[in-house]
């Protein structure tokens, strides 16, 4: 997804767990994972190429060393530069792979009818071997960013190709809504997952992580 909707995204599914600073911390590490550097030789950044395998592996890492930060209190907004790649990713999972679209086929709905819920954690999407995600065909791929003619250019892709797949913005694609709402529904689902694992052995370094009292967020 474009940036812009990365944070609106995060912002929507976990601002109310965090101050507005640590929030703008996570917020950075969302989006900084679209830099140019992590846009070549690192598919588990933005679950594209079918690695799923690699890309779990990667949330992961990136869940624990968040955990041991929280843990050692040393370097929160380093943890929380963590925590923004980790959200990024599982973003980036409905809006790179077929997902949705499977999704719908198993409920029989189009964007058209669509009626704002979805299950983002569907068992059976998630280990279908019909589930793929894109694989940016370098260079050529380059030539469907191009402003206005570039769309035209899309038909003329493999099917699993990053092009063909993708669902980064409402222009891209009428499945956007769908792909927005599972992003929202994963990223509140992980990050309340996290917080309840936290909350219980060590609430004090975790609201310094949150920048808010952690009695403000019992029960999440």
């Amino acid at each position: 997804m474009y940036p812009p909707f990365h944070k609106q995204i995060t912002r929507e599914a976990i601002g109310v767990f965090f101050g507005e600073q640590e929030l703008r911390e996570v917020l950075a590490g969302n989006t900084g994972q679209d830099h140019l550097h992590g846009q070549i030789g690192h598919p588990e950044f933005h679950f594209d190429d079918s690695e799923f395998a690699r890309t779990y592996a990667y949330l992961d890492q990136l869940k624990s060393e968040v955990i041991t930060r929280i843990q050692t209190g040393i370097d929160y907004p380093h943890a929380r530069t963590k925590f923004g790649r980790f959200t990024h990713a599982l973003q980036d999972f409905y809006a790179h792979s077929n997902y949705i679209q499977l999704w719908a086929e198993s409920r029989d709905t189009t964007p058209q009818d669509w009626d704002g819920r979805i299950d983002c954690q569907d068992d059976s999407i998630l280990h279908s071997p019909r589930l793929i995600s894109g694989h940016f065909y370098s260079p050529w791929e380059l030539i469907t960013f191009l402003p206005v003619i570039g769309r035209l250019f899309i038909s003329l892709f493999p099917r699993d190709s990053h092009a063909y797949l993708n669902i980064d913005s409402p222009r891209n694609s009428t499945w956007f809504p769908l792909a927005y709402q599972a992003a929202v529904d994963r990223t509140r689902f992980e990050t309340r997952s996290l917080l309840e694992l936290l909350t219980l052995s060590m609430p004090i370094n975790l609201g310094h992580f949150l920048g808010k009292e952690i009695s403000s967020f019992k029960g999440v």
